[in-house]
């Protein structure tokens, strides 16, 4: 889970308490104000806060969405993080057991899977299908590919994660989002994309046939409209060509048990390192009204 998008009805004392604590400036329990802004269109939240962690990484906080009229014992609250990175930082950890001890209900509202191939920018490719498809090219091994609409539910998003994150490895990352109130694995596989990398077909490929290639992967029948030498080619090329991304039913239903434990309140570090979750028992958190449901009917 590479991004999570949370809504939050918290008492209103509890969100002043933190918005003061936070500038006032005065120590680090919660973390650090990075950024501060009002916003002013009816779809924005009236405050927005960007807080950093001691390890620089930093979460999204949106107070108070300006279509709604604001209410002197609850406010709405929006959280955006990564599990992943803000996930292991007690200063986050004890941010958010503030807020959701304090919290009326929680609406989880959409979330990013991610998955890293270790292979270069340029060996791994997308086929597309009824999703709008749109690159956009900086230079090299730096592009960017894209399937949908931006940050709707599944959108696709594939680029160099090893420029992004400076490593000294090959890295690309795709990225899938998924919407919550539609986020069964049936769902999550009718969306997952076709990628496959093409790196093991050596030097002795020229452009026209790694073209001819890219096309007869995503048009079967048009390997029946070459000519027999370079059929010969292509299909042996074909064959090559590893499928290297699958959707797995284990690993997308252990995502949802993430969730559910962030429902529950427990300690972020609790889950993050968790390997297993079936048959988990969830214990209630004190001041939280339960989302309803059992674990198993709402994967």
């Amino acid at each position: 889970m590479d991004k999570l998008i949370m809504l939050m009805r918290v008492r209103s004392s509890t969100v002043a308490d933190l918005q003061h604590y936070l500038r006032l400036g005065s120590g680090s329990k919660y973390g650090v104000l990075a950024g501060d802004r009002l916003g002013y269109r009816i779809s924005d939240y009236h405050e927005n806060l960007t807080i950093h962690t001691d390890e620089d990484n930093s979460w999204y906080w949106g107070i108070q969405p300006n279509r709604e009229a604001p209410n002197e014992y609850w406010t709405t609250c929006k959280l955006e993080f990564n599990p992943a990175k803000v996930g292991k930082s007690p200063q986050f950890d004890v941010f958010y057991c503030r807020l959701i001890a304090n919290c009326k209900y929680i609406d989880f509202k959409q979330f990013d899977v991610a998955i890293d191939i270790p292979y270069s920018r340029s060996s791994v490719h997308v086929l597309m299908d009824r999703r709008n498809y749109t690159m956009k090219h900086y230079g090299g091994e730096e592009f960017t590919e894209y399937l949908g609409v931006g940050h709707a539910h599944g959108n696709v998003k594939i680029y160099n994660k090893q420029i992004e994150s400076k490593l000294d490895y090959p890295l690309t990352r795709v990225e899938l989002t998924m919407s919550y109130s539609n986020c069964t694995y049936q769902e999550f596989k009718r969306l997952f994309p076709n990628v496959f990398v093409l790196d093991s077909l050596g030097d002795d490929i020229d452009g026209t046939e790694k073209v001819l290639c890219l096309s007869c992967l995503e048009h079967p029948e048009y390997v029946k409209m070459l000519g027999r030498k370079m059929r010969k080619k292509i299909e042996t090329l074909l064959v090559k060509a590893s499928l290297v991304l699958k959707p797995d039913e284990i690993d997308y239903k252990d995502i949802l048990s993430q969730i559910l434990w962030y429902g529950k309140g427990i300690p972020v570090e609790k889950f993050v390192e968790l390997e297993d979750t079936n048959g988990v028992e969830f214990p209630e958190h004190p001041g939280f009204e339960p989302l309803g449901g059992s674990q198993e009917e709402m994967i």
